[in-house]
């Protein structure tokens, strides 16, 4: 049997997917190239390790550190329960869980002792496994997977028994996703209708290039130049449950890193409605903007409050009177509303992954933290 290592980590544990794109920039435009179809996955530990499993710990990796591990993956684990000696099925989630056949599961009883099984099958709801050797109360179950070590085993010895250690792996294979992506798509691209947390993490920066040297010796300060407004920003998601970070798990998989773009509301309240929406018309009647005429043409998101989202594009301007402009579009809007039940109506512009690596932060309580960071592209 492959070599465990079978210490039990903190929280939080992070998941990091680990894409290579190769982006070709010039004023106008960019090309990308997708060197890695599926990420490499990284994982980091944290542990407070006693001084004879530290020892433990140590000789493990001095002695197998150049081969693979079996690593249990501590964030998708469940408890399932007593389990019987001899048993070959056990009752787990495999729907949002990364259990393979002929891969592992790891199993550990609320007295410390642990065993690993082989996956003979995948069942919904439950796995086949070769017959159990022990009973085991009150186990935890997970999937387990074969990893390299990342980076050297670090450990800091503190006051007392306990010792604070780390550990990093990668995935000896890269780890396939075959569902379809699950959020919606506009214009031939995914639109990421999920939205963020509002705390804050929604930001955005905006530059453009200078259309002249002011001086002889140039402009007083350098920024990247392009010929079309860039904005860059973040983006942050809290998700409760292994089913929602599995939805984005999947769109992480379709978008592969900085490859693909997408559509992105800005979640902001850019245009006034000033008439009801009916599904039969190709036109808005916004409020009219006080600081400047509305000029902006391209793609836009409805969102309701009961959650509904409508896209389209807007293609040109009209002027009704001081107080309402004209807002036509491409298409038929396809929902009816009343203003009362219009939560917002936004700009939604292209972007892309402004990173190849996006860190999946386990917590507490099954809460899992994302961070994005995005960039505007010429589309």
């Amino acid at each position: 049997m492959t070599t465990v290592f079978p210490f039990i980590p903190q929280r939080k544990v992070v998941e990091t997917l680990e894409w290579k794109t190769e982006v070709i920039r010039c004023r106008s435009a960019e090309q990308r190239l997708c060197l890695r179809n599926l990420p490499r996955t990284a994982l980091k530990f944290n542990f407070h390790l006693l001084e004879q499993q530290i020892e433990a710990a140590t000789v493990l990796l001095r002695d197998y550190g150049a081969s693979e591990f079996l690593i249990p993956f501590w964030h998708e684990l469940e408890n399932v329960g007593n389990i019987s000696s001899g048993a070959t099925n056990i009752v787990v989630d495999t729907s949002n869980s990364r259990y393979l056949v002929g891969e592992y599961g790891f199993i550990l009883g609320d007295d410390g002792s642990y065993e690993t099984v082989t996956i003979t099958t995948v069942n919904p709801g439950s796995i086949d496994i070769n017959a159990i050797s022990a009973s085991y109360s009150n186990a935890l179950v997970m999937p387990a997977h074969l990893c390299y070590v990342k980076a050297p085993f670090q450990f800091t010895k503190q006051a007392g028994d306990y010792n604070i250690a780390r550990a990093e792996y990668y995935l000896s294979q890269d780890f396939n996703i075959t569902a379809s992506n699950p959020y919606p798509s506009f214009n031939s691209s995914y639109v990421m209708n999920d939205s963020p947390l509002l705390n804050g993490s929604a930001r955005e920066r905006h530059t453009r290039e200078f259309k002249r040297f002011n001086n002889l010796a140039g402009p007083i300060f350098y920024s990247k130049t392009y010929t079309y407004p860039i904005s860059s920003g973040s983006l942050a998601w809290s998700f409760n449950t292994s089913a929602e970070l599995w939805t984005f798990r999947l769109w992480l998989y379709g978008v592969k890193g900085k490859q693909e773009s997408f559509y992105l509301p800005r979640w902001t309240k850019d245009f006034i409605p000033s008439q009801n929406i009916y599904s039969g018309y190709s036109s808005l009647y916004i409020e009219a903007n006080d600081y400047l005429d509305d000029t902006y043409t391209g793609a836009i998101c409805i969102v309701l409050k009961d959650g509904t989202f409508a896209y389209t594009i807007v293609t040109h301007w009209g002027y009704l009177n001081p107080d309402e402009r004209h807002m036509f579009l491409s298409d038929t809007i396809g929902i009816d509303a009343t203003l009362d039940e219009i939560e917002m109506i936004c700009r939604m512009p292209k972007v892309r992954f402004n990173s190849d690596n996006i860190d999946l932060n386990y917590l507490d309580g099954n809460v899992v933290n994302v961070n994005v960071p995005v960039l505007e592209v010429p589309e």
